[in-house]
C-alpha cells in the first residue's frame, strides 16, 4: 500500500475539488452554448444508451458548492 503524508493528501484532494469544479463550469458553459444556438445535444443514460435533448428541452444545472 502506497501512502503519503497527510499534507500531500490534501494537496491532492484540493486539486481534484479544483478540477472537479473546472469539469462542472465547462460541461455548464458549454450547455448553455447549445441552448442559446439552438442545437441539441446527447446524453447518455445510466444503462449506457445514448439520447438527444432538444436545445428547448435542455436544463442548466447549477454548479454546487464543493468547499
Amino acid at each position: 500500500m502506497i501512502t503519503g503524508n497527510s499534507s500531500e493528501s490534501r494537496e491532492r484532494a484540493r486539486q481534484a475539488r479544483s478540477i472537479e469544479r473546472a469539469l462542472q463550469k465547462a460541461v455548464r458553459q458549454t450547455l448553455i452554448d447549445h441552448k442559446r444556438a439552438g442545437d441539441p445535444v446527447v446524453f447518455c443514460s445510466e444503462d449506457g444508451l445514448a439520447y438527444w435533448v432538444s436545445a428547448e428541452e435542455i436544463e442548466i444545472p447549477e454548479i454546487p458548492d464543493l468547499e
